[in-house]
């Protein structure tokens, strides 16, 4: 399994899922998992955010003391539950660089948050939490994209979530 080249995303990751020790998995795997993540990426972020939550969750606890530049998208894919990944940032750029869309990017910021895969994940109706909903709501608002009906029940949720803030934020909206 582990001398295989894995075509597809979902099934890279199953192998992953089948080892004990995930980091020693990551380690034999990870230029796959870097190419198939990024530019031969084989499944989108929409519907999928629950494989994504839980690779968040397995990779988090050793990349902290993993220094290399190879790591760069693995980073930005932590940063989803913990951070605001807005437009600019460095998260978002990797990001943009290994073929995610803007849109992609900011649906899954929102959906980690729900998923919570970290115990650091951005609390609800927290300030940050408030912008990431806000944004998301401006970039599909503002797209041509037609998307899945899951997709569009989610931001129904969120609209009726957040009619209106526990914190006021000035000017965003």
């Amino acid at each position: 399994m582990v001398t295989a080249d894995y075509s597809r995303t979902d099934e890279l990751i199953f192998v992953m899922s089948l080892f004990d020790d995930f980091e020693q998995a990551f380690n034999l795997l990870k230029p796959q998992l870097l190419n198939l993540l990024g530019a031969l990426r084989s499944i989108s972020v929409f519907g999928n955010m629950s494989i994504y939550s839980w690779l968040i969750k397995k990779l988090n606890p050793f990349l902290k003391n993993h220094r290399s530049k190879d790591i760069a998208l693995f980073r930005a894919l932590i940063a989803l539950p913990v951070s605001f990944v807005k437009i600019g940032s460095k998260p978002h750029d990797t990001m943009l660089e290994n073929g995610y869309s803007a849109e992609e990017i900011i649906y899954a910021n929102a959906l980690t948050l729900l998923c919570k895969p970290l115990n650091d994940t951005v609390p609800r109706h927290s300030i940050v939490d408030e912008k990431i909903v806000i944004e998301l709501c401006k970039t599909f608002i503002n797209s041509g994209n037609t998307h899945s009906d899951d997709t569009y029940t989610y931001l129904n949720w969120l609209l009726d979530t957040y009619e209106s803030f526990a914190i006021k934020i000035q000017d965003l909206l």
